[in-house]
């Protein structure tokens, strides 16, 4: 049997596969060849190789080669996958430049699995982000059981001597990592500790949700030493040091955070923001113009020009060099400049009168038909329309909040330098308040100094 499909998709993957096959149901031999020449901006293909046991739902891989962005990633060892009772995975075994990635256990319908990644090395990330570290290894171990959707168990990470590539980063010292997350159910555990050097070190414990509506609670503690960043300033002539200590919590609702991405609704629908929590309906800022557009007709300027008809049957025309008129009544162009002070007032009285809203006793206001959203200001205050009979929408999500408690200790050494001014200035500062409205209290005083102008000191 051999099949050939060429160009079929599969939402974002398309392109073209090979399969065949041959022999008995119960060992039922494959070669199955997929090449993908767009997969996030990258070519990616795959080969592989091995048989199939229809009657007892079991897939035997004999080898397997994959390459996407130029890099191959092996078949280590041959692998089987049941799935005569949910999906189990028995000696997974992947291997990419030095890197092997190792899975075995059932995936479902109850998790229990065993995983481990070790030896990448920064020659196998730089080529997915390329000239991101320059040294350092990562490996990482998992055993979970459970569910997909609610794991226990144990997560560990490890990152040793990692160092950036960027040049701007040369000098500065490597950093080690050791984070564990022990799963349960709906939370995690953390217990992390970062070192860069010998003198700068933080750790972060405390909860982390799994869920989209779980709550975060995390606390960051430890010291820097400031004059790890002396190989970015002395460049420029300049020196710090010092010691800079952490003690920081972050808690709170993870979902009230959410990324917000748009999608443009379908005609005649609200629009939508879709969060981590799911989508959420909003109203948007303004509304076309009532009624439905009816033709455009371009004038000898050169200018479009719409016809439409509004909800009470006039007919009115939107000009984009001019204004817009209602049968019966001219509403002038906002732009035009007429007479002295007197006259423009009353011009202004006379637009007003032309082009105000409608009102209806039973409904919001009707715009005008040439008021367009692009014209407002972004700071334009939105009023909360809405229609009678109609629920109200949602309440918005309540947005994030940044309080901040930071102490700054500088009895010394804290230099001002350069136009003829050398002083040294000592003294303790304080900021909190919000990230939106923050407080600074404290202050600096002068310790020594000295000012040069025109030789004279």
């Amino acid at each position: 049997m051999h099949l050939d499909a060429a160009g079929p998709q599969a939402g974002q993957f398309a392109g073209n596969a090979q399969l065949t096959a041959q022999g008995r149901t119960d060992a039922l031999g494959f070669k199955l060849d997929v090449q993908l020449p767009d997969l996030r901006g990258a070519k990616a293909s795959l080969s592989a190789g091995g048989s199939l046991n229809i009657d007892a739902r079991m897939i035997s891989v004999a080898s397997a080669v994959a390459n996407y962005h130029g890099q191959d990633l092996r078949l280590l060892a041959p692998a089987q996958i049941a799935l005569a009772h949910g999906v189990s995975v028995d000696q997974l075994k992947i291997g990419a430049q030095e890197a092997v990635l190792q899975l075995e256990g059932e995936i479902s319908p109850a998790l229990d699995v065993r995983a481990s990644l070790r030896q990448v090395k920064p020659a196998l990330i730089n080529v997915f982000a390329p000239g991101l570290l320059a040294s350092g290894s990562i490996e990482a171990h998992a055993q979970m059981k459970g569910s997909v959707a609610s794991p226990t168990g144990q997560v560990r990470l490890i990152a040793t001597d990692l160092a950036l590539a960027d040049d701007a980063a040369f000098g500065l010292p490597s950093l080690d990592l050791k984070a564990t997350a022990q799963l349960t159910g709906d939370t995690a555990d953390i217990d992390a500790q970062l070192v860069a050097g010998t003198a700068s070190k933080l750790s972060v414990t405390g909860k982390a949700p799994l869920a989209a509506n779980g709550a975060l609670n995390l606390k960051m503690s430890g010291s820097l030493d400031v004059g790890m960043v002396n190989t970015l300033l002395e460049a420029r002539g300049q020196h710090a040091a010092g010691r800079l200590d952490v003690d920081a919590t972050v808690a709170g609702n993870v979902c009230g955070a959410g990324d917000r991405r748009h999608r443009e609704p379908d005609q005649g629908q609200p629009a939508r923001l879709r969060t981590r929590c799911g989508p959420y309906r909003y109203h948007r800022r303004h509304r076309r113009p009532p009624g439905n557009l009816a033709d455009q007709e371009h004038d000898g300027g050169g200018r479009t020009r719409n016809s439409l008809d509004d909800r009470h049957g006039r007919r009115a025309s939107i000009g984009r060099a001019g204004g817009s008129a209602y049968q019966g009544r001219q509403c002038p162009a906002a732009g035009k400049q007429v007479g002295d002070g007197e006259s423009q007032r009353r011009f202004a009285r006379e637009r007003h009168r032309a082009c105000a809203p409608r009102h209806r006793r039973d409904g919001p206001f009707e715009p005008h038909a040439d008021r367009h959203s692009e014209q407002l200001a972004p700071n334009v205050a939105v009023l909360d329309v809405r229609r009678h009979g109609k629920p109200a929408p949602p309440a918005r999500e309540r947005q994030l909040v940044i309080g901040m408690d930071v102490a700054v200790q500088a009895p010394q050494e804290f230099l001002v330098q350069g136009r003829g001014l050398d002083a040294e200035m000592g003294g303790d500062l304080h900021l909190g308040g919000t990230l939106d409205a923050p407080s600074v209290s404290g202050g600096l005083g002068l310790l020594r100094g000295n000012f040069h102008f025109r030789a004279t000191s």
